[in-house]
């Protein structure tokens, strides 16, 4: 005689919830993570007057080692940002980027780093590299490389659905670079930056 928890029906429904329950926990422990890992970042930056987007920025410029196109740059980030010139524009007035115009097609206008803005991002290399230990450093090598692993499938996954179901892409707004000036590229790309703060890894080497 089979009892109810041998119903193979309530066997299937009980699996179903358990999977159903490990996902929703497994997303919300992400985004806890994520906005507490992203809180910490904020304020070790504030003392240094930068947001994280404004670093993002600067460590994409440092890595590219030559002058981005805005949009480029736009492209490049963790965040979306809404308003790319204005966080380039207040980095520039800040000294830490400048726009150059090209001159092939004055439309297009390059932003790069300078010897300021690397200098700042030199001082901030290992209070960084120091954060991400505290954040990460009580997990070993192999946990590091299997969350890694996790976590790009899971991007994957969103990635390869948004190709199955492409959306109609958001308006991009006018004049991207400010004034009347045009970026020489698409910001329909949405690439994006993998890691915590992006443009490359931590100068500081420890195995």
């Amino acid at each position: 005689m089979i009892g109810f928890d041998d119903d193979p029906y309530s066997i299937t429904r009980t699996a179903t919830a358990s999977i159903d329950y490990l996902r929703q926990e497994t997303l919300l422990t992400l985004m806890r993570a994520a906005d507490e890992y992203q809180n910490r970042l904020v304020r070790m930056l504030r003392p240094h007057d930068l947001t994280p987007s404004q670093y993002n920025v600067l460590r994409i410029l440092r890595g590219a080692q030559e002058p981005l196109p805005c949009l480029e740059i736009a492209n490049r980030l963790i965040q979306v940002v809404p308003a790319i010139t204005g966080l380039i524009r207040r980095l520039e007035n800040a000294g830490l980027v400048e726009r150059t115009r090209c001159q092939r097609d004055r439309r297009v206008i390059f932003c790069d780093i300078t010897p300021a803005g690397v200098k700042k991002l030199d001082d901030l290399d290992d209070p960084m590299c120091d954060l991400h230990e505290q954040l990460l450093g009580h997990l070993d090598r192999d946990e590091l490389e299997t969350a890694l692993k996790l976590i790009g499938r899971a991007r994957e996954s969103v990635a390869s659905q948004e190709e199955a179901s492409p959306q109609t892409p958001d308006p991009v707004p006018p004049l991207p670079c400010g004034d009347d000036e045009a970026c020489g590229e698409s910001a329909a790309s949405g690439n994006r930056v993998s890691g915590l703060t992006g443009g490359g890894s931590c100068h500081r080497n420890d195995d």
